[in-house]
């Protein structure tokens, strides 16, 4: 029961620690399960929910940026597509973002995605993901998606200016609406200046919501006041925020970090500077290679070797 294949889980670094993962359902299953290959005891306690939106004048802006997006019909009746694109860019930042935009282009368009596909296949639009996000892109749904060498919004923009696109874009930046007693990280608005200051064009739309999960819903809070967490694990700025509302505010849950000794490990470098930032505390592990958990899994196990 303790071997994963040939290696036997007590030599693992992260055998019997107890590392909890605040990452919503979409995510905590698989960052969750690479714990486990390691012999951690996971404890899955998501403290911010991602959904679809749900404010009227929010859907009708996306609806009018995917018809810019794709183009309309020329009117001759024999189904063709001459009118341009307005965008050149798609920008997705997260694979929540891919699944919304392609759902909703399925949605409310004839042909759906495939119409963007063409747009792809004439040389008119140019998509681009994070890193495992763009196999996701492709293997889902049939779109491909160029990828940055450095799998971050800030990774995509140096990825564009080296690729000589960046001047003169206009891209379309598919981006959550965080709200429910969330502050937005400043991930994304980073993320637009950064465009702006390469010359991009860029369009901001929410395409999902993020909103914290309310505190009596998550087993977060209860975990950390009773001292049975070793580490926990964030995937996004926002989590931070989340966790803080399961613990009945910023300065317990921070009360529970130091009195346990609890280490903080980020998923990459910008989600441990936001959750560093919000908590006053130093997140001490960050994920080195981050196009997927496999990084910030490597660098806890890695972590805890170094203290043995």
């Amino acid at each position: 029961m303790l071997r994963r294949g040939l290696v036997d889980l007590r030599d693992c670094n992260l055998y019997t620690k107890r590392v909890l993962v605040t990452s919503p359902p979409q995510y905590a299953g698989k960052l969750g399960s690479l714990l486990l290959e390691m012999g951690a005891h996971t404890l899955c306690a998501p403290t911010i929910d991602i959904g679809p939106l749900r404010r009227p004048e929010a859907i009708e802006r996306l609806d009018h940026h995917i018809h810019r997006l794709v183009g309309e019909d020329d009117g001759c009746g024999d189904g063709s597509e001459k009118q341009r694109t307005t965008y050149s860019h798609v920008l997705f930042s997260s694979k929540n973002g891919i699944r919304a935009t392609l759902a909703r282009i399925d949605l409310v368009l004839p042909e759906g995605v495939n119409r963007l596909r063409r747009r792809q296949e004439e040389g008119t639009i140019v998509c681009y993901a994070l890193g495992a996000d763009a196999d996701y892109a492709t293997e889902v749904w049939g779109l491909h998606c160029e990828r940055p060498t450095e799998a971050s919004t800030q990774g995509l923009v140096r990825e564009m200016t080296r690729r000589g696109e960046a001047k003169g874009a206009r891209a379309l930046v598919p981006v959550p609406w965080v709200g429910g007693g969330l502050v937005e990280p400043m991930v994304v608005p980073k993320f637009l200046a950064a465009l702006e200051n390469a010359g991009v064009v860029s369009t901001r739309v929410d395409v999902y919501e993020t909103t914290a999960r309310p505190a009596a819903t998550s087993p977060a809070g209860d975990l950390l006041r009773r001292g049975l967490v070793d580490a926990v694990v964030f995937s996004s700025t926002a989590e931070s925020q989340g966790l803080a509302s399961a613990c009945g505010g910023k300065e317990q849950l921070v009360a529970c970090i130091d009195r346990f000794g609890i280490t903080l490990a980020a998923h990459g470098p910008y989600t441990a500077t936001g959750c560093s930032e919000y908590l006053g505390r130093s997140v001490t592990v960050v994920g080195k290679e981050f196009s997927s958990f496999h990084g910030v899994v490597k660098s806890l196990e890695d972590h805890y070797g170094s203290k043995n």
